[in-house]
Parts: structure tokens; C-alpha cells; sequence
């Protein structure tokens, strides 16, 4: 039941404060958060006796897809960020004509 709930607060938490950043480098941090919940919540159906190795199994891949992602959109932040100077969202408007590529990735 607490695992339960404090993934509740870490996804509420980590979303609301997400949305309400301009940087894209903390957005994206703050999302991490969120998602660090949902995979809480994963650890919370094990504990509450649910097939074990079904919810295990999910919850290494939830883990696995969310690593890859996340080190792809870290990466191409931190390459505008580098590249371009780019940091806020606004910076990124219209990105995609200028940088197709990225723009994709991202």
C-alpha cells in the first residue's frame, strides 16, 4: 500500500512540475520522475500478489524502453543545447525546418 501511494505522489508530483518548466532539460527531468512512478506502481502490483513474473517481466521492459528513450531525448537536447544554444522550449519552435534530423529524433 505505500509503495502504492508514494508512486501516486511521485507521478502526480513529477508531471505537474514537468509541465510547468521552460527548460527542456528540466522538463525532461521532472518527467523522469513521473516515470520513476509508473515503474513504482509496477513494483507495487508484485508486492500486492499479482502474477509475479508476468508483472516482473513488464516492469524490466517498461525499464529497458524507458532507458533507450530517455538517453535518446537527453541526447538530443543536450546536442541543441551544445550546437545551437538552444534550452528553453520557445527556442525550440520551428526547429524542424532548420534541423530536420534532430527535429525527428526528437
Amino acid at each position: 500500500m505505500l509503495i502504492g501511494m508514494l508512486s501516486a505522489v511521485t507521478m502526480t508530483y513529477g508531471n505537474i512540475t514537468a509541465v510547468k518548466q521552460q527548460n527542456v532539460k528540466r522538463m525532461l527531468a521532472y518527467s523522469s520522475i513521473a516515470h520513476a512512478g509508473y515503474l513504482l506502481m509496477g513494483v507495487a502490483a508484485m508486492f500486492a500478489g499479482m502474477d509475479t513474473a508476468g508483472t516482473a517481466d513488464a516492469v524490466i521492459f517498461y525499464l529497458i524502453a524507458y532507458l533507450i528513450m530517455n538517453l535518446g531525448a537527453f541526447g538530443v537536447v543536450i546536442y541543441l543545447s551544445n550546437r545551437y544554444g538552444r534550452e528553453t522550449i520557445d527556442e525550440y519552435r520551428d526547429s524542424g525546418g532548420a534541423r530536420p534530423t534532430a527535429a525527428v529524433s526528437w
